[in-house]
């Protein structure tokens, strides 16, 4: 009996399975699984051999005709030895169709080899339970039933249903399009039908955690699991001939057709003018035919036709694009419209704070991306970051955080939530430094964001005190706030104060900019519950509202250069997106 493992309960789907969540599968029911299903990884379609390959550079109408064209010549060398120029014929026609052949065998090689050189790249580990022992073993080697354990900054290596989430966010950009990481839970979803995107209790195969951390049972491996249906799905899809294919078969088969008829017309006239009666007048008279005919074919067609080919997959690779087909240039250079997703493509895949609001300030964020470069601005001047009011806010940023700046060769990237990496960046850009500002204001306590309360909150000590700082959703937060940072001290926070920071909420959204509020809260006696916890109950009471942050995911630069190249050659570029029409 097969069962869906979003719509029962874990228990279930561990039973279904025959796994245990304390101690995962044994070796010897792991050796037989993966016999069973073979090893995690996506299989390719049947390579074809090299000998296949350079046999399928032979298959086009206009290169048999040319290899048709050099047995013609070798024949009627073979009739008229005294004639020098028939074999030379033979062997420039031959060398043209094979270094044609050769040219086209190299760079589909050149593909695969570079393809295959990113999978190498991109070959993952994962952390299992099995025998009772947490292991770390490469992702090829899972198997249904294993117990995974999943950390920010870890690929997920299978689809699995979720046994235990702490926080746990999920990038599924891959399947969805949307940067913004999905909150998961282990709850069963019992509607008839549920799209991927919307299985919460579900992580898939390769997916990104980018925040807190869970327990899964694995539920499909390789080819099973949804990446591998899509590439299946890819691979059973028969190859179309490229347009320069079409045409230039076309031309191969009117080729084709003239030559006949030269042969044709030539041979019936010479028979009737020169009366040719004898087996060798008539065979005479035949060849003359396909001397004529022979001459009219262009031999040099192929082989200037793959070169232009091969220039331009020379300069794509030069711009990281891989073409496996050289007839696919053409087919590029015959686009009218692209049709492009945002996430990623169009955009960096890197959220970035645009703008701040503090002390009545609408501030302008400058820098690109994860790259802790850039500043503030305010009525077209620079802003100090020295400012009391937006060094308290990007002290928050940096702080209620618990994402990682990664330095990488040629860039930066991030280690948790793109949300909050923003937010460090921002802080960096301030001027704090993260490490530096982890060690003056060392973290007590957290209670982390949830999808319920939109919010998050963790207590630092603040020199002799203890103080909470809060980031979420600005209508909430706003709601938990009597109090306001402003004009250097703290007010009390009046309706019309209210107003204002709504209204600004809603211009920063209506700018297709996410939105977050900051808040802080000194704590006397900690406020703990009785088990030494801090309650969030007692902690939202009170807030002092500092400001707000204003994101986006922004466009690429060659992105808007390219879409401008589009248009003015006459493409028409498409976004395809689920996002608002604003947006």
């Amino acid at each position: 009996m097969t069962i869906i493992p979003h719509r029962e309960d874990s228990k279930v789907v561990l039973q279904h399975l025959r796994t245990d969540e304390e101690t995962g599968l044994g070796r010897e029911e792991v050796r037989r699984r993966l016999e069973r299903y073979g090893p995690n990884e996506l299989k390719e379609a049947l390579k074809a051999g090299w000998l296949e390959k350079l046999l399928d550079q032979f298959r086009d109408t206009l290169v048999l005709i040319l290899l048709a064209a050099t047995v013609v010549s070798f024949l009627l060398w073979l009739y008229h030895p005294e004639e020098e120029a028939y074999p030379y014929d033979s062997l420039i026609i031959l060398l043209i169709v094979l270094a044609n052949a050769i040219l086209g065998l190299i760079q589909e090689s050149r593909a695969e080899r570079s393809l295959e050189a990113l999978k190498e790249m991109a070959a993952p580990y994962a952390w299992v339970l099995r025998d009772g022992k947490r292991e770390h073993i490469p992702a090829r080697e899972v198997v249904p039933g294993d117990i995974l354990f999943l950390e920010a900054g870890d690929k997920v290596a299978a689809d699995a249903r979720l046994l235990q989430v702490n926080t746990l966010k999920v990038n599924e950009s891959a399947f969805t399009g949307e940067s913004v990481p999905v909150e998961k839970t282990t709850r069963a979803l019992h509607e008839e039908t549920v799209t991927v995107g919307d299985q919460k209790n579900m992580v898939f195969m390769g997916t990104a955690v980018t925040y807190g951390r869970g327990k899964a049972v694995a539920t499909a491996t390789g080819m099973g699991t949804e990446i591998g249906k899509i590439t299946h799905l890819l691979q059973q899809t028969p190859p179309e001939e490229t347009p320069l294919q079409r045409n230039l078969g076309e031309v191969g088969k009117r080729l084709g057709g003239m030559i006949l008829g030269i042969c044709g017309v030539v041979f019936l006239t010479g028979v009737v003018t020169e009366g040719a009666h004898t087996l060798q007048g008539i065979l005479g008279i035949f060849l003359f035919g396909l001397a004529l005919a022979v001459a009219a074919i262009p031999e040099g067609l192929p082989a200037v036709v793959t070169i232009a080919l091969a220039l331009g997959v020379q300069k794509m690779a030069a711009k990281n694009a891989i073409v496996r087909r050289l007839s696919a240039v053409e087919t590029l250079g015959s686009t009218t419209v692209i049709c492009s997703d945002k996430t990623g493509t169009l955009t960096r895949n890197e959220m970035t704070v645009r703008k701040v609001w503090v002390d009545g300030k609408v501030l302008e964020v400058t820098g690109e991306g994860y790259e802790p470069r850039g500043g503030f601005w305010w009525d077209q001047k620079p802003f100090l970051p020295q400012d009391p009011h937006l060094k308290r806010l990007l002290q928050i940023a940096g702080l209620c955080n618990n994402a990682r700046l990664i330095p990488q060769e040629g860039g930066w990237s991030i280690e948790g939530d793109p949300t909050e990496g923003a937010l460090i960046v921002a802080a960096e850009k301030g001027g704090w430094v993260l490490a530096d500002l982890e060690l003056k204001y060392p973290r007590l306590g957290e209670i982390p964001f949830s999808s319920e309360r939109m919010r998050m909150i963790t207590v630092h000590r603040e020199e002799e005190e203890e103080v909470a700082y809060l980031k979420g959703a600005p209508e909430v937060l706003l709601n938990l706030c009597n109090r306001i940072f402003v004009n250097g001290r703290v007010c009390k926070l009046t309706p019309q104060g209210r107003q204002e920071i709504l209204k600004i909420n809603e211009e920063m959204a209506g700018n297709a900019l996410r939105t977050l509020a900051t808040a802080y809260r000194p704590l006397s006696g900690g406020l703990r519950d009785t088990q030494g916890n801090y309650d969030p109950d007692q902690i939202e009471q009170g807030l002092i509202f500092v400001g707000l942050v204003g994101m986006i995911d922004p466009p690429r630069k060659e992105a808007i250069e390219a879409v401008a190249k589009c248009k003015q050659a006459g493409m028409k570029p498409v976004m395809i997106t689920g996002d608002h029409k604003l947006t």
